[in-house]
C-alpha cells in the first residue's frame, strides 16, 4: 500500500484521488483536474491502468478533439474521401435510408494507409472532457486503459496530423464516461486488451 501511495503522491495535485479512498472523484475537484489536463502531453505512471481490483484512476484518451460531424468534411477537404465507409440506417418514420459513417471500417482503412503500428489504434471516442461544461468526440490513438498505454511516437503523431491537417499537438483528455477515481476491476480480453468494470 505504501508503494501505491508513493505513486499517487507523485501525481500533479489536481489529478490525485481524494484522501478518503472510500469516496470517488478528485482531491481538488473536477475543475482543478481539467486545468491540469490541459497540458497533459505525457501520461504519468500513476494514471496507467494495471490488472486486478483496486482504487483506480479515471480513463484518459490520447488524441485531438474531433467528432463525426468534422471527420467527413475534413477527409473530403484533404482528398481522403476514398477512405470513407458508410452504412445505412432506415428511418422508422419515413422509411428513408440515411447514410451513417462506419467509424470502425473507416479508421481501419486510415490506420493501414498511414502504416500506424500496434498497439496504437486510431478511432473516434464518443466523449472527452474539454472543460467542466463541455464534452466532445476525440480522434484517439490510445487510452490509459489499454495495454502498452504509453504516448505514441512523434512519427505516428506526425502522420495523423498530416493526414487530417491538424495543427495542435495531441494530449491526454479526461474521458467523460470514466471521470473519477473509484474501485474498478481490470482484466484482459482474449485479444489482450485491458478492460475495466466497476460492477464486481
Amino acid at each position: 500500500m505504501a508503494r501505491i501511495s508513493q505513486v499517487i503522491e507523485k501525481l500533479p495535485e489536481g489529478l490525485r484521488p481524494p484522501r478518503n479512498l472510500k469516496s470517488s472523484g478528485f482531491r481538488l475537484g473536477l475543475d482543478a483536474a481539467l486545468e491540469v489536463a490541459e497540458d497533459l502531453h505525457e501520461l504519468p505512471s500513476g494514471l496507467r491502468a494495471r490488472l486486478g481490483v483496486y482504487y483506480s484512476p479515471p480513463k484518459f484518451n490520447f488524441g485531438w478533439p474531433m467528432d463525426e460531424k468534422k471527420v467527413v468534411p475534413v477527409m473530403h477537404a484533404r482528398d481522403h474521401a476514398d477512405c470513407l465507409v458508410f452504412t445505412s440506417y432506415k428511418d422508422p418514420l419515413t422509411g428513408d435510408n440515411i447514410p451513417i459513417l462506419d467509424e470502425r471500417k473507416t479508421f481501419a482503412i486510415v490506420q493501414k494507409k498511414l502504416e500506424i503500428p500496434q498497439p496504437w489504434v486510431l478511432r473516434l471516442e464518443d466523449n472527452v472532457r474539454i472543460d467542466a461544461d463541455h464534452e466532445m468526440g476525440c480522434l484517439s490513438l490510445t487510452n490509459s486503459y489499454v495495454n502498452g498505454n504509453g504516448t505514441p511516437s512523434e512519427e505516428v503523431v506526425r502522420r495523423v496530423k498530416d493526414f487530417f491537417g491538424l495543427e495542435e499537438e495531441p494530449r491526454w483528455f479526461l474521458d467523460f464516461t470514466n471521470t473519477v477515481w473509484c474501485p474498478r476491476y481490470f482484466f484482459t480480453l482474449p485479444n489482450g486488451d485491458l478492460i475495466a468494470t466497476d460492477d464486481f
